[in-house]
């Protein structure tokens, strides 16, 4: 998937130039850093950050945009590049990238690495006492039973690479992995900026009418996925006469939402709504299933959000949703969206508040040589004793506080795919979410492909009867 742009895009920003990596001290697989003692210190490295602002602000960046791209792919590229100027973690990347030197930042991030290891993030009290629940028995069939619809909206292309099946043609991948018939597709809509891809169908062995929203697949779709700043959206997107309006859904304050998954269920709802309203209307006996994997389940959330009014019972099932909204708020909030975590999937806890935490923490300890070189050595020796594990509980703790951000998190009831000791799946509370790891795996995409998920669930569902 495209997303795994974001994350190797901000940490490209914070990199310092050639020059000043070449001047870095290798650092040791164990033990303390003396580089930083027995070296002069090279000059703070200048930030990436400063050339893009450089870029987006001249008249260059502009020109190449008016001439060689659509204006709604030049907007939203503008959109982008003011966030990267101004937004907040952009700033905490380049004051950490500026402040310090190459050899520092990674010890100090290797250092990050091994403390939450040594000391993971606590459990919620109230979760601490809860017994392992699975998702009730009419859950889990829609769970399994929707999955191919989300995986499905990728066309023939996702199950070649991730599962080495072939389909001749999207549309044939369509109707083999839902075992649906041509005159079932009620509209396909392929995807341009700021609206992914999506089918409208009819399972009559179901019951639903299934919308299902396509994950990241074009150019187009990664531009959504980078436009993570907030938007707020309205609940109740109808305009008087019964027709959405898209100012409504801008000008309301009734949910708080990725910018780009908003502006795509906007899009998406311009066409889907009176479709789907016709269709539930011509067949009553249908209940509305919106459905998606990834970026798709993104835009699913939001769009059931605005949507649980107007076509009541409705179910949001989502797979692999990124960090969409902050807590306590639509659509995180909403009992009726479900979502579908498989253990280890980075973009469960990847947002741009994540990503501030981060640098704040590796800022913490850039500034304490003495910590740092601490954390390192007692991790070395496989925890130390009691005095370095009170130690590591209070580096820990003062750490975690400077990880206060504003954070998005995964939308409605969240479900994760455990394996291993207690395999299964089993609702989690959303702040299981709240920290992002750094480590070996932290940007192992494999946990998030749509062909991943489809082999997981399956597994599951087949040993759980």
């Amino acid at each position: 998937m495209l997303r795994r742009l974001l994350p190797l895009l901000l940490l490209l920003l914070a990199a310092p130039s050639a020059s000043a990596r070449s001047a870095a001290a290798p650092i040791p697989a164990s033990g303390a850093f003396n580089a930083t003692r027995s070296l002069p210190l090279p000059p703070p490295p200048r930030s990436a950050l400063s050339s893009l602002s450089r870029l987006t602000s001249s008249r260059l960046l502009p020109l190449l945009s008016e001439l060689l791209l659509s204006p709604a792919t030049s907007a939203a590229l503008s959109k982008i590049a003011a966030v990267l100027r101004t937004h907040p973690v952009a700033r905490n990347i380049h004051a950490t990238a500026s402040k310090h030197p190459p050899r520092v930042l990674l010890a100090a991030l290797v250092a990050l690495s091994r403390l939450q290891a040594l000391v993971p993030p606590a459990v919620p009290p109230d979760w601490r006492r809860r017994k392992p629940e699975p998702p009730p028995p009419e859950l889990k069939g829609d769970i399994l039973t929707f999955l191919p619809f989300a995986t499905a909206a990728y066309g023939w292309k996702s199950d070649l690479f991730s599962r080495f099946r072939l389909h001749l043609g999207d549309f044939a991948a369509l109707l083999s992995k839902t075992g649906l018939s041509r005159p079932d597709i009620v509209h396909r809509a392929a995807s341009r900026t700021h609206r992914p891809a999506f089918v409208v169908a009819r399972d009559r062995r179901n019951g639903a009418l299934v919308l299902a929203v396509r994950g990241t697949m074009s150019p187009q779709d990664a531009l959504t996925d980078l436009a993570a700043d907030e938007s707020r959206f309205s609940l109740d997107p109808r305009s008087p006469d019964g027709e959405l309006s898209l100012a409504a859904i801008f000008g309301g304050g009734g949910g708080r939402a990725h910018r780009g998954m908003v502006e795509s269920a906007a899009a998406v709802a311009e066409i889907a709504r009176p479709i789907v309203a016709a269709e539930l209307a011509a067949n009553p006996d249908l209940r509305l299933v919106i459905t998606g994997h990834s970026l798709g389940a993104g835009c699913a959330a939001v769009l059931g959000a605005t949507w649980r009014d107007t076509f009541p019972g409705l179910r949001v099932l989502c797979y692999g949703s990124p960090c969409i909204a902050p807590l306590n708020c639509a659509p995180t909030s909403c009992s009726f969206i479900t979502t579908v975590v498989n253990e280890g999937d980075p973009f469960a806890a990847l947002s741009l508040g994540h990503l501030s935490d981060v640098f704040s923490a590796v800022a913490y300890f850039a500034e304490r040589e003495e910590v740092r070189e601490r954390v390192l050595r007692v991790s070395a020796e496989g925890g130390g004793g009691k005095e370095d594990r009170r130690f590591l509980e209070k580096t820990a703790k003062e750490v975690r506080a400077r990880m206060n951000a504003e954070k998005h998190y995964p939308p409605g009831v969240i479900y994760e795919l455990k394996g291993g000791e207690g395999a299964g799946l089993w609702r989690v509370p959303a702040e299981t979410y709240k920290e992002m790891r750094v480590g070996r795996n932290s940007l192992d995409l494999g946990p998030h492909l749509p062909g991943t998920y489809e082999e997981v669930l399956e597994a599951w569902g087949g040993g759980s009867k």
